[in-house]
């Protein structure tokens, strides 16, 4: 329904009886294809229009022009008057008609008279939606509306909104569409009709077009007078009476027309037979399944770096270069630290050996009673300080060995090699930067084997229980979204990951990618398989209703058979999704 009809189909909606719609088209003659398009529309809805014929064209082309007219459309066109201006005499005719009426029964039910061209162009013109408040005001009054039509101007717009019009007017059961002359002949009756003398001559329709053309319409005669006062009372008793059958006729004829009424057009959709699953949506992000971020482990200026972005690298390839005149100077340094201990270790080695000899001397005198005991005690003494010295000796120079082998690693932490073979996919540096690892280790780049990627799916915590190891798992990226790439679940990591108060766990599943065409960090559209049937029966979801049996897999449905009758039937459903429900039984 369009929005600028709303208002009228309210209206007719409320309405107690059927309102009563003319249409009027003047000047037939004018732009004949815009005529015959305007009249296709009201051929479409078997909805009657009057012409008027302009009597100023020379011969009978009018006639002409109105016959094929009516050859071609019968159902369509009303009343056909040969008129100099905008087919008065019928209007006049009808609005005669109209108020004869209004004498004898007391109330008026002249048409509201609506002219769309009128309220198109010019100084009226208004909106859309003001031209179907219009209407609707004017069908309010429950009087016959009739609405001006003119082919001359009317353009597609115009044609379209006709065609909208005219739909909601020949679907509704409270519209009647009546041509002007058929509505003035239900309101003519004979002469000889008590209280009434209203008469009209109607062309007769086995006469050619143009005989029926020239027929005149006379105007209705005057109404005679009303009868005595007494006779009047007796006349009100006799409407009353008449009203009442009328009344009670009415309501059984809406019954009937109420059960007549056929039933709304149904929704429906053919079963089909195919693949059907029930599946777990979840995002994820594609990874390689093999990386590793190669970092500095020693500080100082990047002098080079020897690979780019893309470059496929062998296992200790030479990546980057460090400055390492810092980290060589220290290696010469804890070299000549450790040549001096070693020095220092043969003279106290020399030193020991002299002790030693001195002690021994010492103790055979002392054997022989020459020398004094104090001596003897201060060559053992001796001898002690000695050994004392060199093993101490022996401790700083396994120091120094060790500060030697540091500085000799930092300087080779200063060329960095690949420790697996791969591809770099990432750089994180750039020649000339200052790298600083004493907090934490600098990632300088990252390599990785794009043979088979990683997907790590984002499962939501409520779906996360019916996911097993081993379930068969599907996926899209975007770009591509009728390709799939297919895997297993290979883990579902224990932790979970938080995002804005949500819980989601990690599943992750690898793909084989040699040809290169899955990239790092694409985002990926997941399908977890948890059921799936091959040629089955499926139909909608929103078909399958509930039974009351109570069972979990046995739903209703209702078929609709050939000859119209909808049939109500049980049936028992296996796999459903979020779109359709297999039938099992």
């Amino acid at each position: 329904m369009n929005d600028w009809l709303i208002p009228l189909q309210r209206i007719l909606d409320r309405s107690p009886d059927k309102i009563q719609f003319l249409f009027r088209d003047d000047s037939v003659e004018h732009r004949e294809d815009c005529l015959h398009k305007m009249l296709d529309v009201f051929a479409t809805y078997q909805i009657p229009i009057d012409l008027g014929v302009n009597t100023e064209l020379p011969g009978d082309s009018a006639d002409d022009n109105v016959e094929a007219l009516v050859t071609d459309r019968p159902q369509t066109l009303g009343s056909r008057q040969r008129e100099p201006t905008l087919a008065a005499d019928a209007l006049a005719s009808f609005r005669d008609v109209m108020a004869s009426a209004e004498d004898a029964s007391g109330h008026s039910e002249l048409p509201e008279h609506i002219n769309r061209c009128r309220y198109r162009v010019g100084p009226n013109k208004t909106t859309l939606n003001d031209f179907g408040r219009r209407i609707a005001v004017a069908a309010s009054r429950h009087q016959p509306v009739q609405i001006v039509v003119n082919h001359a101007h009317i353009t597609s717009d115009d044609l379209r909104i006709l065609d909208e019009l005219l739909a909601l007017l020949a679907n509704h059961r409270k519209v009647e569409c009546r041509s002007v002359h058929a509505r003035s002949e239900l309101l003519a009756v004979p002469e000889e009709t008590p209280g009434r003398a209203i008469s009209q001559r109607i062309p007769d329709p086995r006469a050619s077009p143009a005989a029926r053309l020239s027929t005149p319409v006379p105007a209705p005669s005057v109404l005679p007078s009303w009868p005595a006062t007494a006779d009047r009372r007796r006349f009100r008793h006799r409407r009353l009476w008449v009203a009442a059958c009328i009344a009670t006729l009415s309501a059984i004829g809406w019954y009937w027309y109420v059960r007549s009424t056929p039933e709304p057009r149904l929704l429906t959709a053919t079963v089909v037979r195919g693949d059907i699953e029930n599946t777990v949506l979840a995002a994820g992000v594609v990874q390689p399944y093999e990386f590793v971020d190669v970092g500095a482990q020693t500080s100082g200026q990047l002098k080079r770096l020897h690979v780019q972005l893309g470059d496929k690298v062998a296992k200790g390839q030479l990546l980057a270069e460090i400055d390492a005149i810092i980290s060589a100077s220290k290696v010469v340094e804890a070299e000549a630290t450790l040549a001096n201990l070693q020095a220092q270790w043969e003279g106290k080695k020399e030193q020991l050996e002299l002790t030693r000899r001195q002690q021994a001397r010492s103790n055979d005198l002392a054997k022989q009673g020459a020398q004094a005991a104090s001596d003897s005690e201060i060559a053992d003494s001796n001898f002690k300080l000695a050994g004392a010295g060199l093993s101490a000796l022996d401790a700083q120079i396994k120091q120094a060995r060790a500060a030697l082998e540091t500085a000799r690693a930092t300087l080779a932490y200063t060329r960095i090699t690949a420790p697996m073979a791969g591809e770099v996919v990432s750089i994180s540096a750039r020649e000339g930067q200052t790298l600083n690892a004493t907090q934490q280790t600098p990632t300088i780049l990252r390599i990785a084997v794009l043979d088979t990627m990683t997907v790590s799916a984002l499962v939501p915590e409520a779906d996360v229980s019916r996911l097993q190891i081993g379930q068969d798992v599907y996926f899209t990226v975007l770009g591509q979204s009728d390709r799939r790439w297919y895997g297993k679940v290979r883990q579902i990591l224990p932790s979970p990951e938080i995002i804005t108060n949500v819980v989601f766990y990690n599943a992750l599943f690898d793909v084989a990618n040699p040809r290169r065409e899955l990239k790092v960090q694409m985002t990926a559209q997941v399908f977890v398989v948890l059921e799936h049937r091959a040629n089955a029966l499926h139909v909608p979801l929103a078909a399958l209703a509930a039974s009351k049996a109570g069972h979990a897999n046995q739903y209703n449905v209702r078929v609709l058979k050939g000859n119209g009758r909808v049939e109500k039937r049980r049936v028992e459903v296996g796999i459903k999704n979020l779109v359709s429900g297999e039938i099992l039984a």
